[in-house]
């Protein structure tokens, strides 16, 4: 699955928080996204996931736009997302969220999330909203993930978890994208396992690309120089 922005411009209401900014992430490829509070990262990943509409310049998903998609269309054409807030169902229990992302018809998937994280098992009865806020993350990837998307959006997954979790977590995201699956990854705490797995990263500010080039070549720390630069 190939995703392509062109000039893209994007916000809320008339604010502009992304100011002509090219992106895009290839068939199977993980790429990553850094950049100080405020630069746009999550305004990027709610664009490209059609939960707000662009303003400008032209987003394209294997050669078709995405003027106009709502996110049910964009979750149809097999794109899953992750935003930073937690989104679980709070009142459902554990269990209830995992079926309504479609355990049923991913039983594999479940076995694997059970086996990574198996505190989500352990409390599958449990009210989703009394969740730690870890907990409730790693919730809601097992969700997205669950419905076996070919591009899968995430605004920084680890936050909130403890260090094993996190591991678990990242390894997990690594092996998926192994499998063909196109992801695009928001990293701000410890980003060099993320980098050391990514294809290619870009560092926002300000609402547009101050570098783009081979994860390889970056840290987390140069790509806060960059952005304060």
């Amino acid at each position: 699955m190939h995703l392509q922005a062109r000039d893209l411009v994007s916000g809320y209401g008339k604010a502009q928080v992304l100011h002509g900014v090219d992106f895009e992430v290839g068939d199977g490829e993980l790429v990553a996204i850094l950049g100080p509070n405020g630069a746009g990262k999550s305004t990027l990943m709610k664009t490209l996931s059609a939960a707000i509409p662009f303003m400008g310049g032209s987003l394209t998903l294997d050669g078709t736009t995405m003027a106009g998609w709502r996110p049910y269309r964009a979750v149809s054409a097999g794109i899953g997302y992750v935003p930073q807030e937690r989104n679980v169902f709070g009142d459902l229990s554990v269990k209830e969220n995992l079926d309504l992302a479609g355990a049923a018809q991913a039983k594999d998937v479940l076995d694997d999330v059970f086996g990574r994280f198996p505190i989500l098992r352990d409390r599958s009865q449990q009210a989703a909203g009394s969740l730690s806020g870890g907990e409730r993350q790693a919730l809601a990837v097992s969700m997205a993930v669950l419905g076996r998307p070919q591009l899968l959006l995430l605004d920084e997954p680890t936050t909130g978890l403890s260090p094993l979790a996190s591991a678990s977590l990242t390894d997990w995201i690594v092996d998926i994208a192994q499998t063909g699956v196109s992801i695009v990854w928001i990293v701000e705490q410890n980003p060099e396992p993320v980098l050391a797995a990514a294809a290619r990263a870009y560092v926002l500010a300000e609402g547009s690309v101050k570098f783009e080039g081979p994860a390889s070549a970056m840290s987390g720390d140069q790509a806060l120089a960059l952005a304060l630069d």
